[in-house]
C-alpha cells in the first residue's frame, strides 16, 4: 500500500476535463494541506531586477501540485544539479497520478469548458490564453483594442442553441486540436519519468496501474471508473482518501445544451479513425468497449 502521509510530494498531473479537480481536492482530505494557492517561482534577474512569473495553470498546496503543463512536471520532477521549487531531491517520495478518459466524450465535455456566461467572462478568459506565458502569444495592441476583437473572436452561447451547424464546426475544429494535442500524452509522460506505463497491459479488473521508478510512484486510473475510485483508493492508500466529486459538466449552468450537443452530435469516420488509433486509446481500452462509446456519436 502507498502511505499518503509519507510523500513528500503528490503531482496530479492530467489534461483537462479528467477530475483532476475532484483528485486534487480527494488527496487534500489526508494530509494537511494549506489553502489552494497559484504557485509563484522567482525568474532569473534581468537587468538588477527580480521578477516572479505566476503559473495560472498550477494549483498547489503545501505537498500537492495539480499542473496539466508538461514543462512544468518535467523541470520539478528531474533531479538536476540546480535547486528548484518543488524540485524531486534524492530522498523525497514522489506519487504522480495520471488519468485516461476517452477522447470521444472527454472533447465533447472540454468544448463546453471553453465558453463563459457573460460577455466579459469571455473577453477576460481570451485575454489570459491570449497572454499566458505557455503559449507565448504576446498581446498586440491596448487592452481596449483587444477586447473588441475578442467580443467578434468570442463564440456566444446562443450559438450552440441556435445554430446547430456551426457549434458543430466549431467542435470538429476544436476536436481535431485537441486530439492532436494529447496523442502523445502517455509517451510524454514517459518521458518525464523516465518509465514505461505500457509495459505491462492495463489491468481492467483492478481498474489502475502502478509503476515505479526509484522514489517516483506512479498512478494511472481511468475517468470511466470514477465510480470506483473510492474503492481503489481504500485498497491501495493509508488512510484512504475521500472521494470528492468536483468540476462536474452535468451539473454546471450549460448542461442542458451539453447533453443535447452529445445526443446529436456525430463524429465524422476520419475522426473516428483518428481518435480510436492513438496508441493510448487502445491500451487504456478494450476494443469493446472504444466500439461501444464510439457508437453513441455513428
Amino acid at each position: 500500500m502507498i502511505n499518503l502521509n509519507s510523500l513528500n510530494k503528490v503531482f496530479i498531473y492530467t489534461y483537462g476535463g479528467v477530475g483532476s479537480m475532484s483528485l486534487h481536492e480527494t488527496i487534500k482530505t489526508v494530509q494537511k494541506y494549506s489553502t489552494k494557492q497559484k504557485l509563484r517561482v522567482k525568474n532569473k534577474p534581468h537587468k538588477g531586477r527580480v521578477s516572479y512569473r505566476v503559473y495560472k495553470d498550477i494549483f498547489t498546496s503545501e505537498n500537492v501540485v495539480h499542473t496539466h503543463i508538461n514543462n512544468f512536471l518535467a523541470q520539478e520532477i528531474r533531479q538536476g544539479p540546480r535547486p528548484r521549487p518543488l524540485c524531486n531531491h534524492k530522498n523525497e517520495k514522489t506519487l504522480v497520478i495520471s488519468v485516461a478518459r476517452n477522447l470521444f466524450d472527454r472533447n465533447t465535455s472540454h468544448f463546453f469548458e471553453q465558453f463563459k456566461k457573460t460577455p466579459l467572462e469571455a473577453v477576460n478568459a481570451a485575454w489570459y490564453y491570449n497572454t499566458s506565458w505557455h503559449n507565448n502569444l504576446p498581446l498586440q495592441g491596448s487592452w481596449r483594442q483587444f477586447e473588441n476583437d475578442a467580443k467578434e473572436c468570442c463564440i456566444p452561447l446562443s450559438v450552440l442553441e441556435d445554430d446547430k451547424a456551426l457549434a458543430e464546426e466549431h467542435f470538429s475544429i476544436f476536436n481535431k486540436i485537441q486530439s492532436k494535442k494529447l496523442e502523445n500524452w502517455f509517451d510524454n509522460l514517459n518521458s518525464v519519468l523516465n518509465m514505461n506505463v505500457f509495459d505491462k497491459p492495463f489491468d481492467f479488473e483492478k481498474k489502475y496501474s502502478i509503476h515505479t521508478a526509484g522514489n517516483v510512484t506512479i498512478l494511472t486510473l481511468r475517468f470511466e471508473d470514477i465510480q470506483y475510485w473510492q474503492s481503489i483508493f481504500d485498497k491501495i492508500f493509508t488512510p484512504s482518501p475521500i472521494l470528492k466529486e468536483k468540476n462536474k459538466s452535468s451539473e454546471k449552468w450549460y448542461s442542458d445544451i451539453y447533453k443535447q450537443f452529445k445526443k446529436d452530435y456525430k463524429y465524422s469516420k476520419e475522426n473516428i479513425n483518428i481518435m480510436s488509433n492513438i496508441n493510448w486509446m487502445k491500451f487504456y481500452y478494450k476494443k469493446d468497449e472504444l466500439n461501444s462509446i464510439i457508437k453513441k456519436y455513428k
